[in-house]
């Protein structure tokens, strides 16, 4: 396992992570799915919000990690410009130096005037949701195996496809486990019922400060759980030393 996860030094944490969920689907002959999150949610650096005409806004968002997220948000026409920007002066001032999930708060959490701002809100949050899904890396591999299992009738594959190709689901699925040891979730166990006849095994690792993370391991309900748990715990504390190098910031 650890040749095969370090040999030919990888260029990067994400050729690393991918490299990893070969590894797993090739040990084990079943999906893999390797999730890496920061271990320190991001805070907000700053937040501009202006109106572009009046039918739509700008919102631009930079989160302390030095992402950025820019979009054009509509307006329904019943706010006036200046409205918007003293929403923006006011927001920039209360959401400055926040969590980004917090920030997601507090905006739901905001009484508007009126219909049109209420969607405006939502939609910043919106933004702040995207600054947030940026901050987790999952790497899907050995799908295909899922073919091979006989225990799956077309209609479950079909299912397992979508959930696989899903960020939001495979977010679900992994952050169950983002630290050690493993979790293992048989059949009816999981809350989906598209799940209903799969086992997942997931093995959670903490680098340090670089963050958490997790591997998991997605097959049917008869699977050698020894083989699996051993595969995922094994790569998921190489992935912890390898990437356990303490955060310069």
């Amino acid at each position: 396992l650890a040749e095969e996860l370090t040999s030919d030094e990888p260029e990067s944490v994400e050729e690393l992570l991918r490299r990893a969920t070969e590894v797993v689907s090739h040990f084990t002959h079943h999906a893999a799915a390797v999730l890496s999150r920061r271990a320190r949610p991001s805070t907000l650096r700053r937040l501009e919000l202006f109106p572009v005409g009046s039918r739509m806004a700008m919102l631009v968002l930079i989160a302390e990690n030095g992402r950025v997220e820019q979009r054009m948000l509509p307006l329904d026409g019943s706010l006036a410009e200046k409205d918007v920007d003293a929403l923006g002066a006011r927001l920039a001032a209360e959401l400055h130096g926040v969590a980004l999930e917090e920030a997601q708060r507090r905006l739901a959490a905001i009484a508007p005037s009126d219909a049109g701002e209420r969607q405006l809100l939502d939609d910043i949050a919106g933004g702040f949701q995207s600054l947030l899904d940026s901050e987790d890396h999952i790497f899907v591999g050995g799908v295909a195996n899922l073919a091979g299992e006989q225990a799956f009738e077309r209609d479950t594959l079909s299912r397992l496809y979508e959930t696989l190709e899903h960020q939001k689901e495979m977010l679900q699925l992994l952050a169950s486990t983002l630290d050690p040891p493993v979790s293992v979730r048989i059949g009816s166990e999981h809350d989906s019922q598209d799940l209903h006849s799969v086992s997942v095994v997931v093995a959670g690792f903490s680098p340090g400060a670089n963050g958490l993370g997790s591997v998991g391991i997605i097959g049917p309900t008869r699977m050698d759980y020894e083989r699996v748990i051993a595969t995922a715990n094994a790569v998921a504390r190489m992935l912890e030393a390898t990437l356990g190098v303490p955060d310069a910031s």
